[in-house]
């Protein structure tokens, strides 16, 4: 998901991207729906948004229940509650490249999207 209408639209995909970890250690890795300056909970929606370069549509409402990691070999999913705006994992990383996936799931695991926004510190 790399545009805001694909973001605001919620199209039923998910992607692969390719990290370099740098240094072996526990990381924070946190899935966000929304920007953090949008201060919006995962499940929720949108309005409409007119910015510098054009309208963008409004942001779809998904019924949110799960939210899972993959990165490396660490695969987990946890559960997501109406008021979560953040969903974050601590990860045990070695150092080299890995692939981290996320997903966005309903309350019986099937899949509504990606995590468009995620953010990793080093603990």
């Amino acid at each position: 998901l790399d545009q805001q209408e694909q973001v605001r639209t919620a199209p039923v995909k998910t992607g692969v991207w390719t990290i370099l970890v740098e240094r072996a250690a526990a990381y924070r890795i946190e899935l966000r729906r929304w920007p953090i300056e949008a201060d919006t909970e995962i499940a929720a929606g949108l309005p409409p948004y007119s910015a510098v370069d054009g309208m963008y549509v409004a942001g779809k409402a998904l019924p949110i229940a799960r939210a899972r990691l993959k990165v490396g070999s660490f695969n987990q999913t946890v559960p997501v509650t109406a008021t979560d705006k953040a969903i974050s994992f601590t990860v045990n990383l070695p150092a080299g490249a890995a692939d981290l996936q996320t997903w966005f799931m309903d309350a019986n695991g099937k899949l509504l999207t990606g995590a468009p926004y995620v953010s990793v510190a080093r603990l």
